[in-house]
């Protein structure tokens, strides 16, 4: 009998890729989301066909997706009725910026949340494995040019402080009820159907309406950007092989790359692009390489796509849809 997989946040960015790779190796998967993308967006209209292709793609792929906060006392009765053996929690707020903004909301999606899940688990079966989706920004401004697991953890805004908090939830209930978890801390994502406002994507929209792109102090910061493909990998990989129980991976492509690269890439699409400066915000860390080391040994963890080549396709499928713009 196949592994029944809930995918929290099944319709968010991360979400919806992961419900279609893990259905393709014959998982039964059931997509679970409270369908609030859009809460805080200032580009509905845009971002609606984003997410309505997301759904479109889960229903092609025959994945049920349910409408449901995991809040309610009615997902304590799924986790009963369909008994999921794992259990991956996409479920938040997935932008520093909009947290900051509305601490009252990110703390209730991005912590209670992850609580309410585990009280689930605990009241009705703790032999489900929870996968958390963390953060590279708990490490907070990197010391030195990389990190590993083993870095000290030193969030500096309400985003990487609620991903810390529900990182010390996980390790808590697995010391109290023994509940399995895992957790994994990606890094400047992206690929499509984003709709969180990732410096890639904005870059993207803002070359296909014409309009600047901004580099925060002439692009010298270093991300380590990963495709979606990339990030998905690490997810299953982390989810459903034993040796990812109880621990905590980096899941990046391993290499951090100046911003300015982005706009290299984008130039060669876009060659009238105009490029303007800005100050950086201090309420984002200063982040470089994340070590991958440890996903390679104990998950066969293996990135196919470095920037160039993510950022290419990335690029060609919003050119794609670029009539979504007009």
């Amino acid at each position: 009998m196949s592994k029944t997989i809930f995918v929290n946040g099944g319709a968010g960015f991360i979400g919806h890729h992961l419900c279609i790779a893990l259905s393709k190796l014959g998982f039964e998967v059931v997509a679970i989301d409270n369908m609030q993308q859009l809460k805080f967006s200032d580009k509905n209209i845009l971002y609606k066909k984003f997410v309505d292709e997301r759904i479109d793609d889960l229903k092609d792929n025959n994945i049920a997706l349910l409408s449901l906060d995991t809040r309610d006392s009615s997902y304590e009765n799924l986790i009963k009725d369909r008994k999921p053996d794992v259990i991956y929690h996409m479920s938040a707020i997935a932008s520093a910026v909009i947290c900051q903004k509305n601490p009252d909301w990110a703390f209730s999606d991005n912590l209670v949340s992850v609580e309410r899940v585990l009280e689930n688990i605990r009241n009705t079966n703790p032999n489900i494995r929870l996968v958390f989706s963390s953060s590279s920004v708990v490490y907070g401004n990197f010391e030195g040019d990389y990190v590993t697991e083993e870095t000290p953890v030193m969030p500096m805004n309400m985003y990487g402080l609620l991903k810390k908090n529900a990182e010390e939830l996980l390790k808590l209930y697995h010391k109290m009820f023994g509940i399995s978890y895992t957790i994994i801390r990606p890094s400047a994502l992206y690929g499509p159907r984003c709709v969180n406002r990732r410096v890639s994507q904005i870059m993207i929209e803002n070359a296909i309406e014409n309009k600047p792109v901004f580099l925060y102090d002439g692009g010298e910061e270093r991300l380590d950007f990963t495709f979606v493909d990339d990030t998905v990998q690490g997810f299953v990989k982390a989810g459903i092989n034993e040796k990812g129980a109880n621990q905590i991976f980096n899941i990046t492509y391993g290499e951090g790359r100046k911003v300015r690269t982005l706009v290299k890439i984008l130039n060669d699409f876009f060659p009238d692009l105009e490029v303007r400066s800005r100050e950086r915000d201090n309420t984002m860390p200063e982040r470089g390489t994340l070590k991958i080391d440890k996903a390679k040994e104990l998950l066969d963890y293996n990135p196919d796509y470095h920037l160039e080549k993510g950022y290419k396709k990335y690029i060609e499928w919003y050119l794609d849809r670029k009539e979504w713009f007009y």
